[in-house]
């Protein structure tokens, strides 16, 4: 379907009102612009999180967006979801800084050679995390082994408790996926 400016402003409209099946119209209509915007950034950041990130930025853009400043919605749109990815960047970069391993792990094996062994294990499961997670997944990984909740982890990054959750659930899956 084709749409007219007048038609994207009535689904913004009807966004800002608060109708769920016009916004779903609208990320419809902008999806190939979420897609384009996530992909410069897919690199750095999880996918996941960014295509989440993007809609909501679309989301937000509905509900600020005023036609009446000379702008289509579409060129706002863009920007709105641009300076939300950059914002992601920032934080994710500043993620991987808070935490990392510490300088003592609590072995419990008893020889020398246990210990060892536990160690190397211990060392394998890091490296494998920062090969194959994202820096944000690799953010709450750290802080889920370190036995940090979802709802503490989630305070600490400035992420939605659900985000959170849906980061432990991508990273277990992932780790398994190589260890197996």
């Amino acid at each position: 379907m084709n749409y007219t400016e007048e038609k994207i402003g009535e689904l913004v409209e009807a966004t800002r009102l608060g109708d769920p099946v016009a916004f779903s119209e609208l990320l419809s209509v902008y999806r190939p612009l979420v897609l384009s915007q996530t992909e410069r950034y897919a690199a750095l950041v999880d996918r996941d999180d960014l295509m989440q990130d993007a809609s909501l930025a679309l989301y937000r853009a509905a509900l600020r967006y005023r036609g009446d400043a000379g702008t289509t919605f579409g060129a706002f749109a863009r920007v709105c979801i641009s300076h939300a990815l950059i914002s992601t960047l920032r934080k994710g970069s500043a993620l991987t800084e808070a935490v990392s391993l510490p300088e003592e792990l609590p072995f419990k094996g008893e020889e020398p050679v246990e210990r060892l062994i536990e160690r190397e294990t211990v060392t394998d499961l890091y490296k494998l995390a920062e090969e194959c997670l994202s820096d944000y997944e690799n953010a709450v990984f750290l802080r889920y082994i370190h036995g940090y909740t979802p709802r503490a982890i989630a305070q600490e990054v400035g992420r939605s408790e659900k985000s959170v959750s849906n980061a432990i659930a991508r990273m277990l899956k992932k780790l398994r996926a190589r260890l197996i």
